[in-house]
C-alpha cells in the first residue's frame, strides 16, 4: 500500500510540474510591448500607446514564449506629413525614424489617408526567452 501512495505521489507531482510552465505574468507581456513601441521602434512621438492588449500567447518552447499584442495608438501626424518627413529624410540622405523594419511594417498596415487624432490599431507577434534575468523581450517575428 505505501508504495502506491509513494507511486501516486509521484505521478501526481510529475503531471502538475509538467502542466505549470513557467511564463512571464501578462503585465510583464504588456509592459515589455510598451518599451519596445517606445524604444526599440520610437513610435511614441508619432502614434503614443492608448492601451495594448494581449491577442494570444503560447510557448514555443520551455524557454521561449510568443504572444501576439495589439497595440491600440491615436495619430499625431496625418498621412500628408507622415510623406512628408520620410522624403524629407530621404532628400537630406539621413536616416528616419521609419527606417526599421519593425517600423516599416507598422506603416505599411496604415489606414488610407489616416488623420491627426485618429484611432489605430497594430499588431505585433513578441518573442519572449527566459534567462537568467528572468523573462525578456527577445525579438519581434515578423510575419512572412
Amino acid at each position: 500500500m505505501r508504495k502506491f501512495a509513494w507511486f501516486s505521489l509521484l505521478v501526481t507531482s510529475l503531471l502538475v510540474t509538467g502542466c505549470l510552465k513557467s511564463q512571464p505574468s501578462n503585465l510583464a507581456v504588456e509592459v515589455m510591448a510598451k518599451r519596445y513601441w517606445h524604444d526599440q521602434l520610437a513610435m511614441q512621438p508619432h502614434f503614443p500607446i492608448d492601451r495594448v492588449r494581449i491577442v494570444s500567447q503560447f510557448h514555443e518552447a520551455s524557454d521561449r514564449y510568443i504572444a501576439v499584442v495589439e497595440y491600440f495608438v491615436t495619430s499625431q501626424l496625418d498621412e500628408q506629413q507622415l510623406i512628408n518627413h520620410i522624403q524629407q529624410a530621404d532628400a537630406e540622405g539621413r536616416p528616419s525614424a521609419f527606417d526599421q523594419q519593425g517600423v516599416r511594417q507598422v506603416i505599411e498596415t496604415l489606414p488610407n489617408r489616416f488623420t491627426v487624432n485618429q484611432s489605430i490599431s497594430f499588431t505585433k507577434t513578441l518573442a519572449f526567452a527566459d534567462g537568467s534575468r528572468g523573462w525578456l523581450l527577445a525579438e519581434e517575428l515578423t510575419r512572412p
